[in-house]
């Protein structure tokens, strides 16, 4: 490894490409075979790294936070040039404003993410009367799997516009948080 490879920006944006390209092979893998359950709580995980990402740009001082980011300090205990706490509401609310479809794919992704309704309802089949399914014999309805491929495409976009911007910091270029 060349020492400029080893750069915190270069680590920092390398480990959230890595893990961008897992997920979605992952993603990309799980839906082939019909797992749309499992598959979707894969694009919240990506949104994640969107927001990680973001973290980075906004934070008041990006030596610090590749810092603390390092050390394994959570990025909600860092502020942005406005004393705001990178929390994850606070990223989510601050990338809405100008990408309206991170909170819909935020809030719709973390339904299976977390145990919740969503998981319920793709386990009962309401056709005729209630009846409970197993896993190998659920659908994922076509309406919820276009829609599900359409978050991921447009998460991917999300991250692949933030991590730009890191390409224009990385060559000494001045950047707005605006997208």
């Amino acid at each position: 490894m060349e020492i400029e490879d080893a750069a915190p920006i270069n680590l920092f944006v390398h480990g959230i490409t890595h893990k961008a390209q897992a997920i979605t092979k992952g993603y990309m893998t799980l839906t082939r075979s019909g797992n749309y359950i499992c598959a979707i709580s894969l694009i919240r995980i990506l949104l994640d790294c969107a927001l990680l990402a973001w973290a980075g740009l906004a934070a008041r001082n990006r030596d610090q936070f590749f810092l603390a980011y390092n050390a394994g300090t959570p990025i909600n205990r860092l502020e942005d040039k406005n004393g705001n706490k990178l929390t994850q509401g606070f990223i989510v609310r601050t990338l809405s404003e100008q990408l309206p479809a991170v909170k819909e794919i935020f809030d719709d992704a973390s339904g299976f993410v977390h145990t919740s309704r969503a998981a319920q309802d793709g386990s009962i089949d309401l056709t005729n009367e209630v009846r409970l399914l197993s896993y190998e014999s659920f659908q994922t309805p076509e309406r919820a799997r276009k829609k599900a491929n359409e978050q991921m495409r447009q998460a991917n976009d999300i991250l692949i516009t933030i991590l730009a911007k890191w390409v224009r910091l990385k060559h000494g270029e001045e950047i707005s948080l605006s997208l």
